[in-house]
């Protein structure tokens, strides 16, 4: 990034910083302004994010919580994603129970988002709220370690869960002790560190559209921030030794409510012996 644009940007952060009414429009063109390859683009709408945060923090603007409130269905996913950090943050700030009407747009634009790292902010924003997300409430998956494909095991398994107990309750259907690490890949085909979600969390991605800004912990991310759609692929490693590698297939949207803890529901081929094939 230039000097240009270097400078641009710390001039938004000094008019951010008044918390001045007057610049409402400013930020809406700001925030509105999109072109290809704008490498300053995602920090300039991070700026507004945070100026309009900070105008309905300090004089309770109903123009910039409604500005707030259009940016959660904006077109590029990682402003998506920073309204609800701004959105969350001013909750915990203001220390009051959400509007209706900004559990409504968090709802609505987690029901259509298809970044995991935008799904992951608004999950979190309802989290803090108090809420549980009602776009799915459980998930049916087939899992099988990928050079035994004969043998399967399907659990149906809440969103709202963290993938660590995800984690366990594959261990648990195949009859193996959890005692080793593991991180999950959203991907079917590859191991993609970019997304890794693991109990270690050193998982990390940056780029324009999606920016994990923290690690990836399976404590933390949901399994409705990873399960996005029905007939979805992705790849569950356990053991960084050994590295048995599952391969995990989501058959349908399940019955149960966003808490349902991984319930075993069809079972196909006997388990191999966690440690038989190293003898």
């Amino acid at each position: 990034m230039g000097v240009t644009s270097r400078l641009r940007l710390a001039l938004l952060w000094t008019l951010g910083a008044q918390a001045d009414p007057a610049l409402l429009d400013l930020w809406r063109e700001t925030l509105q302004y999109l072109r290809p390859r704008d490498q300053e683009g995602p920090l300039r709408r991070n700026i507004a994010l945070s100026a309009v945060g900070l105008l309905l923090l300090k004089h309770e603007d109903p123009g910039a919580e409604a500005l707030l409130l259009q940016a959660l269905s904006h077109r590029n996913a990682q402003t998506v994603g920073d309204a609800a950090r701004v959105l969350m943050g001013l909750h915990e700030l203001m220390d009051r129970p959400p509007k209706e009407t900004v559990i409504d747009a968090l709802q609505a634009s987690l029901a259509t988002a298809q970044k995991q790292p935008a799904r992951l902010r608004l999950r979190r924003a309802l989290d803090v709220m108090g809420v549980v997300p009602n776009d799915v409430g459980s998930w049916v998956i087939r899992v099988w370690l990928k050079d035994h494909a004969k043998t399967t095991r399907t659990l149906e398994v809440g969103a709202a869960l963290p993938l660590a107990w995800l984690h366990d309750g594959i261990q648990a259907a195949f009859g193996w002790d959890a005692d080793h690490a593991y991180s999950f890949f959203p991907s079917a085909t590859k191991v993609d560190r970019s997304l890794e979600v693991s109990a270690m969390g050193h998982g990390q991605f940056h780029g324009e559209d999606d920016v994990w800004d923290e690690d990836l912990m399976a404590d933390d991310v949901w399994v409705g921030d990873v399960v996005m759609r029905p007939r979805q692929w992705f790849l569950y490693l356990f053991d960084y030794g050994d590295r048995r590698m599952f391969v995990l297939e989501v058959v349908g949207v399940g019955g149960g409510d966003a808490r349902l803890e991984p319930t075993l529901v069809a079972s196909e081929g006997e388990a191999p012996v966690q440690y038989g094939w190293f003898g």
